[in-house]
């Protein structure tokens, strides 16, 4: 992302929250590309993409992620995990976190069973399903499930996104104007 397409992804990023289980807003979004460094020399590094506030002064860390890799969802779970931890003080602290919104954008299946294009998941209650936390979220975006040929079947600004995600390299412009962030 680069400082003059903000507003783009601001609703992109909406509209891929949309109908989700925690209902807020973004408004502003900060570019890190800051690498979090292991506890220790031996532990892995990784790279925090993009901080989000909401309407709600809620602050997401978002962390993007485009490629298959072996154990995909364990994976996933470090690096959400790796963001929580830290956000750890020394000294007096209340454990108040940022959410942590691990955003995956997949050119394959993450389970063959699962045909939705968006695979919201979170901490919930085994009994209800209700969330328990908006902290952690995983949201993976699968691409190959989306099968809309023509921008004009698309219903919503979500498949309107995932449809120009799908077909960039073959477009000179996106298909349909994005609404101002403040819309």
């Amino acid at each position: 992302g680069q400082e003059k397409d903000r507003i783009i992804l601001i609703n992109f990023l909406n509209a891929l929250l949309e109908g989700t289980a925690f209902d807020d807003t973004i408004v502003d979004v900060t570019y890190e590309d800051k690498e979090l460094l292991g506890d220790s020399p031996a532990e892995r590094n990784m790279i925090s993409d993009i901080r989000c506030t909401t309407k709600d002064s809620r602050r997401i860390l978002l962390e993007m992620q485009l490629n298959n890799h072996v154990n995909f969802s364990d994976r996933m779970t470090f690096y959400a995990s790796k963001a929580i931890v830290n956000q750890a003080r020394k000294g007096d602290w209340d454990f108040k976190l940022d959410s942590v919104y691990l955003i995956s954008l997949t050119n394959f299946m993450l389970d063959n069973e699962d045909g939705r294009v968006k695979v919201d998941r979170c901490i919930c209650y085994t009994l209800t399903g209700k969330p328990v936390s908006d902290v952690l979220r995983f949201i993976y975006i699968q691409l190959p499930a989306f099968t809309k040929t023509d921008p004009e079947e698309c219903e919503n600004d979500f498949e309107r996104w995932i449809y120009t995600l799908k077909n960039l390299e073959k477009m000179k412009t996106i298909p349909f104007a994005p609404l101002p962030a403040d819309a």
